[in-house]
Order: structure tokens, then C-alpha cells, then sequence
């Protein structure tokens, strides 16, 4: 019921289309027996009615709403007040909902003044703006006596800090052994926090679930048996409090080490003494101990 008179009794469809869902939404629920006592008239006799004579007999109805103050902070209490009256006359101890976009997000009661107040505290939902209405719709008794209002929509500026988070690995990825992935926030002039929790994807797998400062260094392992060639980093900062989310990616290659082989071939031979060969392997990484070699003359 909400969501159609959200759309149809405010003006979204053609007036029979409203007619339709206020008699059967409203009205539906209503014993004939209390619709006659109330209204002095039948279902089947509304159902014919033009609307402008079913608005003589349902009441209109006029909420408003003000809010304390248009900009704040993700997770900040506004305070909010309103009144809800139907011709002139206060409506109390009725129910009234709060939209935060569109969406039912807390509820308020009218006073014997028909006024209402209080206290709502923005989403960490880090959007630029958001809206706030006041919507009131027929319950109880009121149902097939007052037809639904809501109040001009309040725009709210809503603020939060964000943050570029660079990103890399440290040299060169290889099979089976361990990569370092390196980074920096970059809050400029927003504040700081002392640690960021932090979450390191590769190729669409959690590796790491650490906190960090603003620099940071996390060491991966690299399996043995991995693809040789591309593969995707992300890193993903989730929102803390102010500051929103922070996420960025990074594209590396995983490459085998190749080895260098240094020989110290003799000057001179004489045969068919023994030829003495020396020499030395290594790689990037350092020299290879244990290595099998194979020498032909």
C-alpha cells in the first residue's frame, strides 16, 4: 500500500489509475458495513463515484517538514519537525513516516498539536546529496476518511572525506616465491585516520586482511604452479566512519628467473690431459647453490 500510494496517490499515474488503488487499497480493507456507517455510501457506490466527488467525501490532508540544517556529515544526528493537519484541523497521535530517498527510514507520532519532532541520523551511505519527505497515509480508523500526504522533499548536502590510494608491486613476480604489494593513501587535506583496514585481492582472491597506516607494505605469496604472464591486483580500502571507501588496482607479470652462466674456459689445452673448467651460475636473485652442470667439449 505504501509504495502505490507512493506512486499513485502523489501524482505518478492517470486519476483512474489512483481512484482504483485508493478504493481498493483504502477502502478494500473496510467492512461495508463501517464504510456505510462512515461514509453513508457502499463500496459498489464509490466505485462509481467521479473523483472530484469521492474528494468531497475523503478529507484532504497537508503535512510538512523542516529540517535543522541542509549539510552534514555520514553519521551525523539532524534534528527534524513537522505537523500534519487535514482542513484546517490538527491530526494527532498519528503515524508519520520519514522517506530518506524514497524509502520509509523511521517513523514519527503527532502530538495533540499535530506536530511532530525529532532526531535521524544520515546513513553511511557516502552520495552526495540525499532527500528527507514526510509522509502520512490513512491506518486504522482513518482509512476511508483521509487521503495521503507528503511534504515538499528537503535536499540534503551530505559530506565525507575521500582518499587515491596508489598502488604497485615492488620488482619483479615470480613462481612460488614471495611478491611485496606497496601503496599510499592520499587524503590531502582531509584528516588522517591512524589505520585503514585493508583487503588485497589477486586475481579476484582475498590474500591478505590487514590494517595499515598511511604507507603501507604487505608481503603475498605466490604459488608454485601460477599462470606465467598477467595478472590483476586489487586492493580494497572499505569505508571507516567519514571516509568512504577507497579501492584501486594494479596489473603485473609473473615471470620465471633465468639464469646466467659465467665460464672460465682454459687457455690452453694440451691432449689428452683433463681440461679444467670453472665458472660461476647465478640469477637476479642470487647465486643458484646445487645447481647441476653439464659441460661438453
Amino acid at each position: 500500500i505504501l509504495l502505490e500510494l507512493l506512486q499513485n496517490l502523489l501524482g505518478s499515474t492517470p486519476e483512474s489509475s489512483l481512484l482504483d488503488i485508493l478504493l481498493q487499497n483504502l477502502l478494500g480493507s473496510t467492512p461495508e458495513s463501517s464504510l456505510l456507517d462512515i461514509l453513508g455510501v457502499t463500496l459498489d457506490e464509490l466505485m462509481e463515484m467521479p473523483l472530484d466527488e469521492l474528494m468531497d467525501i475523503l478529507r484532504m490532508t497537508e503535512i510538512s517538514l523542516e529540517v535543522e540544517t541542509t549539510v552534514g556529515f555520514v553519521g551525523d544526528w539532524i534534528s527534524i519537525e513537522g505537523d500534519l493537519n487535514s482542513e484546517g484541523d490538527v491530526l494527532a497521535d498519528r503515524q508519520v513516516a520519514i522517506l530518506l530517498d524514497g524509502i520509509p527510514y523511521v517513523t514519527m507520532r503527532t502530538d495533540s498539536y499535530g506536530a511532530f519532532q525529532g532526531q535521524l541520523q544520515l546513513p553511511y551511505e557516502y552520495v552526495a546529496v540525499v532527500t528527507l519527505e514526510a509522509l502520512y497515509y490513512p491506518q486504522d480508523s482513518d482509512i476511508g476518511l483521509y487521503l495521503a500526504s507528503k511534504s515538499d522533499a528537503v535536499v540534503i548536502e551530505v559530506l565525507f572525506y575521500t582518499a587515491d590510494l596508489q598502488l604497485g608491486i615492488e620488482g619483479k613476480a615470480y613462481p612460488g616465491l614471495n611478491a611485496t604489494v606497496a601503496g599510499r593513501f592520499d587524503y590531502g587535506e582531509d584528516p588522517v585516520p591512524e589505520v585503514r583496514n585493508l583487503q588485497i585481492y589477486l586475481d579476484g582472491r582475498l590474500m591478505a586482511d590487514v590494517s595499515v597506516g598511511q604507507s603501507f607494505e604487505q608481503i603475498i605469496s605466490l604459488k608454485p604452479d601460477i599462470t606465467l604472464g598477467e595478472h590483476r591486483l586489487l586492493v580494497v580500502a572499505p569505508s571507516q566512519e567519514r571516509h568512504a571507501s577507497v579501492r584501486a588496482e594494479s596489473f603485473f607479470e609473473v615471470v620465471t628467473v633465468v639464469p646466467v652462466i659465467d665460464l672460465t674456459p682454459p687457455k690452453l689445452a694440451i691432449m689428452p690431459f683433463g681440461l679444467k673448467v670453472s665458472g660461476k651460475v647465478y640469477s637476479e636473485l642470487g647465486p643458484l647453490a646445487d645447481a647441476p652442470i653439464e659441460a661438453r667439449f
